[in-house]
């Protein structure tokens, strides 16, 4: 009878997960995104809309700004992975790219119960993946991070199995990771590693596998860039003014250790005592990947604005997504002896309640993201409605893919025009835009010098228009400088 009780068990858990995911594809539709919400996914977008023309970069100009340049082109500031991915939605337009993030979630849960099963471990501890808040908030936009965290993900499964075939799948995987992120490896090296160690073969077919994509962002980088070994972050000073080496806390054990503090923090509260994970018996593969991604992004530039903790917990936590995926499933097991100690027979009914908990949490951050992509499409809208096609932009992030996407042909100026000013509003570029998200002019004669055609309250930048809000107002400001228009 107990044989029979465990498998009605097991038919019982898989009927919750199911379950849960309806709740999830509930909020998909309920509060789908219209418009993206922060500077780095505007260059995805952008970069994937070139793909769509058969281009890697662009020598126009007017569709080259905020992208690095050699003098001559203009081309994207990340790896070509997840052009890849989202060039096919973003031939059926703007809104449908946001299903790429949903997708890979909905296909995660199915494979992290696999993967469960190959790690002994019930397959209910799924539910802690599909309602963990940061992968529910990033399944809804267009971050690269995401998409890095499933094909993780799916070539860790992969790696567990005991067939030649899914070993270079898994490679294949690790090598279509390093076409996102460059920085993608600190999350698979721990395989390569203990595959060498232990399975010659394995590491052998692993590494085979690696070779295609891993060759072709080589390939691509030389195209582009110009050197195999080159990005656009190369190319970063001309712009920006910002050194190419990321690696900020070298000399600086002070802010390498704050770095350290934070992300441990942060893996902390999100689920609480994730991180003590961490401190538990591990498999070599996750403690070495887990260990490996903490180290080096406590390292780099990402993690350096300490002094912005809603930046770091909106946005910088995203760089160590993945590595939550390592914990989950060592966290579902210290999370039900915690409970069985507290609550004992009911420790089952307490994780059930603390998985609802965290899928209402999942369910106001897609609400929130929602109303902040439809404010940004707003004011998209507005600029379009308001500007003649060739008008010159001030802008940030809501104005960035207006070229493409409206077929328009604004000029742009970056944002590093320190000091500059403009006849008619003399306040200096840069002042102006640290107290406004987005100020444009146009070559239309206006009643005034200045017209206000946009307000509303706005989020600020760094929170991504979850919470805070101040007042904002857009200006239309009659061109008297001779700047072309």
């Amino acid at each position: 009878m107990g044989g029979v009780d465990k498998l009605k068990n097991i038919a019982g858990d898989e009927r919750v997960i199911y379950a849960s995911l309806l709740i999830y594809v509930l909020f998909c539709v309920l509060f789908y995104p219209s418009y993206y919400l922060v500077n780095d996914e505007h260059h995805y977008l952008r970069g994937a809309y070139l793909l769509t023309e058969g281009k890697f970069w662009t020598d126009n100009e007017l569709h080259g700004y905020h992208f690095p340049s050699d003098g001559e082109r203009y081309f994207p500031r990340y790896p070509p992975g997840m052009y890849v991915l989202l060039a096919p939605f973003i031939l059926f337009g703007l809104k449908p790219v946001f299903l790429s993030g949903m997708i890979f979630h909905i296909f995660g849960v199915f494979i992290f119960v696999r993967l469960l099963k190959r790690l002994n471990i019930p397959s209910i501890a799924a539910l802690l993946y599909l309602a963990y808040p940061p992968f529910v908030y990033y399944s809804f936009t267009i971050f690269t991070d995401y998409a890095l965290t499933f094909f993780i993900l799916l070539g860790w499964y992969l790696y567990l199995s005991k067939s030649s075939r899914d070993h270079f799948l898994a490679g294949l995987c690790f090598g279509f990771a390093f076409l996102l992120k460059v920085n993608a490896f600190v999350f698979f090296l721990g395989f390569f590693a203990v595959a060498l160690w232990k399975n010659r073969k394995k590491f052998a077919w692993m590494l085979a596998g690696s070779i295609p994509f891993g060759s072709l962002h080589l390939a691509y980088n030389w195209v582009v860039y110009g050197s195999p070994f080159l990005t656009a972050y190369a190319f970063w000073d001309q712009f920006y003014g910002q050194g190419s080496n990321p690696f900020v806390t070298l000399g600086n054990w002070e802010l390498f250790f704050i770095n350290l503090f934070y992300q441990m923090v942060l893996l902390l509260i999100l689920y609480p005592g994730m991180v003590l994970v961490l401190f538990r018996k591990n498999e070599w593969e996750v403690l070495f990947n887990s260990v490996t991604a903490l180290l080096f992004f406590s390292m780099i530039v990402y993690t350096s604005e300490v002094s912005k903790p809603t930046l770091m917990l909106v946005v910088q936590y995203r760089y160590i997504l993945p590595l939550t995926l390592f914990l989950i499933p060592g966290y579902y097991l210290l999370l039900s002896s915690v409970l069985s100690r507290i609550f004992g027979r009911h420790s089952r009914k307490a994780y059930f309640a603390i998985v609802v908990l965290s899928l209402i949490v999942c369910g106001l951050l897609a609400a929130l993201i929602q109303a902040s992509s439809e404010r940004n499409e707003r004011v998209a809208q507005s600029i379009v409605d308001n500007t003649s096609p060739n008008s010159l932009v001030l802008g940030r992030e809501m104005s960035y893919f207006l070229n493409e996407f409206y077929a328009r042909d604004y000029r742009s100026v970056r944002e590093n025009m320190e000091g500059s000013s403009y006849k008619g509003y003399e306040t200096p570029v840069d002042e102006l835009m640290s107290r406004y998200a987005l100020v444009y002019l146009v070559s239309e004669e206006q009643e005034s010098n200045r017209t206000i055609v946009h307000e509303e309250r706005i989020a600020p930048k760094y929170f991504s228009g979850l919470f805070k809000t101040f007042d904002l107002k857009f200006y239309l400001v009659k061109n008297e400088s001779g700047v072309r228009s």
